[in-house]
């Protein structure tokens, strides 16, 4: 089974939608035997979304104990701040990447790769660092748990109040980047792996039911 643009189709072919596409391609999947040859496909989107929660859930600690939080309003910030990137990282990645391999609706693997770089670096890395210090602000001004300058009167104040405090996280930026880079190369490429071990076994079952017709 493969899928391909309906201007490139044989007249014979059956035309169905991409998100029809992508339903068959997951029954297929799921159904596969053994279950090892498709892991990363199944299960790389979860693993790739772990880096984000990993990164989103540092940030927060960082500015809760900057700030002196502790564990006031601790919902309302872990909530944005790890829920959201892990659950975006997730969804992204299956929407994005996955589904796009499984259709072979992406011709090129070096731009799903760059894609999926992009995606977990934005969520695991970019998102909580402009997401962090915003809430960590706001619930430490309201509850007084630090001197926080405001924003409409000492602008000045505030922006250097946001370098010192995020100085030392800011040099953690690279490795961030690397907690969220790594496993979206490493699954990305192997989900590609699972999916041609796919086309390869059932080329094999098909010349064999050929040979014997």
């Amino acid at each position: 089974m493969s899928y391909m643009r309906s201007s490139e189709a044989p007249k014979d072919a059956i035309i169905v939608s991409k998100q029809e596409a992508i339903m068959r391609q997951w029954g297929l999947i799921n159904e596969w035997i053994p279950k090892s040859d498709v892991w990363a496909i199944r299960f790389g989107c979860v693993v790739a979304g772990l880096s984000s929660l990993v990164t989103g859930f540092y940030t927060n600690w960082y500015y809760r104990k900057k700030l002196k939080i502790g564990t006031i309003g601790y919902t309302s910030s872990y909530l944005p701040m790890v829920l959201v990137p892990t659950l975006s990282s997730f969804i992204m990645h299956k929407q994005m990447i996955t589904s796009n391999i499984i259709t072979q609706t992406e011709a090129c693997p070096v731009c799903v790769e760059v894609k999926a770089i992009a995606i977990h670096c934005g969520c695991g890395t970019l998102y909580p660092l402009l997401l962090g210090p915003v809430t960590s602000y706001m619930i430490a001004s309201t509850y007084n748990t630090c001197r926080i300058p405001m924003i409409n009167i000492e602008t000045k104040k505030l922006w250097k109040f946001h370098l010192e405090t995020s100085k030392p996280l800011y040099r953690k930026i690279p490795l961030f980047l690397l907690i969220n880079l790594i496993p979206a190369v490493a699954i990305t490429y192997m989900e590609f792996e699972n999916f041609n071990t796919i086309l390869q076994k059932l080329d094999q079952v098909e010349r064999e039911l050929n040979s014997d017709l």
